[in-house]
């Protein structure tokens, strides 16, 4: 856990741990910047920490959000107290870190900011890891890529071409019967009448 989170306990006057996570070969031009944020209830406690781009977005989201119950602790929670009204948000942490070669920066920021509140004695209404995914992903990729995904001897690249093999040849086979059907019959052979001698 970043040593920041020790010393800045989260409060709105409290000004923002900044964090800023980059490589040796990090150009400022490859910097990013999202914010971790907290929100607190009508007592002031914090209940809940994420991380967002565009804070009033996303304090836009967390105030409509106890209409889908469903979606997580936090909008149960919001949906069982009567919504957002009450509720504050505000800001805990600036990461500005490099996108491409510490893509995970800001997970991590989330995940030490959690751990750091639920050892002040939070109780949050976070869910899963913030990595969790992330890691998620990570693995599935290395899957794709250890049996062969992407590349043209790939089952769904074999698959595809297959499939579009398919389509083609059902394509193609309903164009000449749509063909057939729509070219004019042909005419009857002319028919030669035998000429029959009367009798004399």
């Amino acid at each position: 856990m970043h040593a920041a989170y020790a010393i800045a306990p989260p409060h709105p006057h409290h000004p923002a741990i900044e964090l800023t996570v980059r490589r040796a070969e990090t150009q400022d031009c490859e910097l990013e910047t999202k914010y971790i944020y907290v929100l607190s209830d009508g007592t002031g406690a914090v209940r809940y920490a994420g991380y967002t781009k565009n804070l009033r977005r996303r304090e836009t989201t967390h105030r409509h959000s106890h209409r889908r119950p469903d979606q997580s602790p936090l909008t149960r929670h919001l949906a069982a107290a009567g919504g957002f009204d009450g509720w504050t948000l505000h800001l805990y942490a600036i990461v500005t870190y490099d996108a491409v070669r510490c893509h995970s920066a800001v997970a991590r920021a989330e995940d030490d900011a959690i751990a750091a509140l639920r050892a002040e004695g939070c109780q949050l209404l976070n869910k899963n890891n913030a990595r969790a995914p992330r890691a998620m992903a990570d693995a599935q990729r290395a899957w794709r890529e250890q049996h062969g995904q992407g590349t043209e001897a790939s089952y769904m690249a074999t698959y595809c071409r297959a499939w579009r093999a398919r389509k083609a040849a059902e394509a193609a086979e309903a164009a000449a019967a749509e063909a057939a059907l729509a070219a004019p019959a042909a005419a009857p052979a002319a028919m030669e009448l035998e000429h029959i001698a009367a009798p004399a």
